[in-house]
């Protein structure tokens, strides 16, 4: 097996190239083991809430009987010690979304490949607001004195070979902002304050296929933008390029946590999963791009006849 826990608990990153099967195994390892840090993360939780409530009443009750005082220590060195135990288990607090669509697309590139495919998988587990994620920082337009930090996450790359020899690319990069500065309430007082928003991401394929089989698609021009077909209105196409070899589209996808949280189906999809949701347009954006490899396959064989 590829996956060493001891050097992702250090790095929280997975990188593998390999056979796809290879690959599952070691996402459902991964899986087990956030749910056992979710798990033990809940726990601790509830511990130190309990130890918090243990240390302010030893301390009042200290003030009248002095040796309940000795509990107190007790009670500061057991939050320490889950603050060091909930700091182990940080880096497996995986986002569940990232290793479960990573496995969907898997099985579904597969159908489509040899019977024991050869895969790279790259998966980013540190959550999208992480120090090293920041792009920049820039002034609030809105408000005087306030910042804006903008954050980047490449956390998905995923890389393949279909059996007409077409290889592929997906990139996935989530982005997040988070605006702080100043405010002064109704009675005068001035608090600091973060507002955090997820502003969605960008998906990015790149087919690259034999120039002799679908090297008319640079004919194609202008109907290429017609052959791509997205979900609803929201989904925009922000980057669409072709050559005689590579194809490549990038979509830029609004906040998926709209899809949950919403009372009704938003932008005309049906309520369901992000997972779900974002399987089916990545699903989408290989047949869009198949479809437009299609047509010129076929202008090809017009043209040579």
């Amino acid at each position: 097996m590829s996956l060493d826990l001891a050097t992702y608990s250090r790095q929280a990153k997975y990188e593998h190239i390999g056979f796809a099967s290879d690959i599952q195994t070691d996402l459902a390892e991964l899986a087990d083991r956030a749910q056992v840090a979710h798990a033990r993360n809940r726990q601790y939780k509830r511990t130190t809430i309990f130890t918090w409530v243990i240390l302010f009443i030893s301390f009042m009750m200290g003030l009248l009987i002095p040796p309940i005082f000795l509990i107190v220590p007790i009670a500061i060195g057991e939050l320490l010690v889950l603050w060091f135990l909930k700091s182990k288990e940080k880096r497996w607090s995986i986002p569940k979304e990232r290793y479960v669509l990573a496995s969907g697309l898997i099985q579904k590139v597969t159908r489509d490949m040899e019977i024991e495919p050869s895969l790279h998988l790259f998966l980013d587990g540190y959550p999208t607001k992480s120090k090293h994620k920041k792009i920049d920082t820039l002034p609030d337009p809105k408000r005087a004195k306030w910042k804006i930090d903008r954050y980047a996450d490449p956390w998905l790359l995923l890389e393949g070979q279909f059996l007409d020899q077409t290889e592929f690319t997906l990139t996935l990069n989530e982005f997040y902002i988070e605006k702080y500065g100043w405010t002064r309430n109704p009675r005068g007082k001035h608090k600091h304050k973060r507002k955090e928003k997820p502003k969605g991401l960008s998906l990015t394929l790149t087919l690259r296929f034999q120039r002799k089989k679908y090297g008319a698609v640079t004919v194609l021009g202008d109907s290429l933008q017609a052959a791509i077909k997205l979900p609803n209105n929201m989904v925009k196409v922000k980057r669409l390029k072709m050559n005689d070899r590579t194809l490549t589209l990038t979509l830029k996808v609004p906040h998926h946590g709209l899809m949950d949280n919403a009372p009704n189906p938003p932008y005309g999809l049906i309520k369901q999963s992000s997972v779900e949701w974002l399987e089916q347009l990545i699903t989408q954006m290989f047949l869009s791009l198949y479809h437009v490899l299609n047509l010129a396959q076929k202008l090809s064989k017009v043209t040579s006849s």
